[in-house]
């Protein structure tokens, strides 16, 4: 980011959320970030409607039963963040070059990349989960709340994710108001109506965020079905920049760090 970060007296969101990598984060919550077992953490809390359909788990490629697979399915590993593969018709998954980049995903390392603790400790798995789309076929928008301790102050709407232009996001507030901001390098989506579901998964932020300083959690709408995505404690790593360095400092103001739980080690 071009710049130290402090970590005696963080004020930015970026800044706190390294200093809770480093005297807050835990290898214990693994099971918070882990793409399978958070599944069933997040069903005890509010629900199994809640949890996208698992169609199997694996330790490695060699076991996936592509053959008992349906047409359209979801692909991605348990122990990191961003990677997946989104298969829209089974006839033409390319299956060695998918084995060379599953291996890949599988050698990954994803503490050491962030030094994110929770993941410190998860165990490689393949997940495969039922694809998600609209009326029309096509993959869901993603929305990523970001909450503190039980209040939900923003969330960001992740479209296109997979199409040809790029992922392209827009942040608003808990009244739908566009947010005028955005992160370095991001494509500012266009402004859409405010979803018909959008108090319901405001009602499980306030569930799942609650004891936690910050918690980002993302949801799906699917034809006015909400389904919970997955829980992240530090987006970006706190390593990407605002382009207004002032909202940094905004989001930042909206965490109320804990007391260090650990004396600040990361290795």
């Amino acid at each position: 980011m071009g710049k130290s970060c402090d970590l005696k007296n963080p004020q930015s969101f970026n800044e706190k959320l390294c200093w809770m990598k480093v005297y807050y984060g835990s290898a214990e919550r693994g099971g918070l970030v882990d793409k399978y077992l958070a599944k069933q953490y997040i069903a005890d809390k509010i629900g199994p409607e809640y949890v996208v359909k698992t169609l199997g788990v694996w330790d490695r490629f060699g076991d996936i039963p592509f053959d008992h697979l349906p047409e359209r399915f979801v692909l991605k590993p348990s122990h990191t963040s961003g990677n997946v593969l989104i298969c829209k018709d089974k006839s033409k998954l390319d299956l060695t070059a998918l084995k060379k980049e599953v291996d890949r995903w599988m050698r990954r390392d994803f503490y050491h990349q962030g030094r994110e603790p929770e993941y410190r400790r998860i165990k490689p798995r393949i997940l495969a989960e039922e694809f998600l789309a609209d009326k029309d076929g096509k993959e869901v928008p993603d929305y990523k709340f970001f909450c503190f301790d039980g209040i939900p102050r923003a969330v960001c709407l992740c479209e296109d994710r997979f199409g040809e232009g790029g992922v392209k996001l827009r942040y608003y507030d808990m009244q739908w108001n566009p947010l005028p901001f955005r992160k370095v390098h991001t494509v500012l989506g266009e402004p859409i109506e405010r979803p018909a579901v959008f108090d319901e998964m405001v009602c499980i932020c306030k569930i799942l965020s609650e004891g936690f300083p910050f918690v980002r959690l993302d949801m799906y709408d699917v034809q006015g079905k909400v389904y919970m995505g997955e829980m992240t404690f530090y987006p970006d790593s706190g390593v990407k920049a605002f382009e207004n360095e002032d909202w940094d400092l905004l989001i930042g103001s909206w965490i109320k760090l804990p007391e260090r739980q650990i004396k600040g080690h990361i290795g």
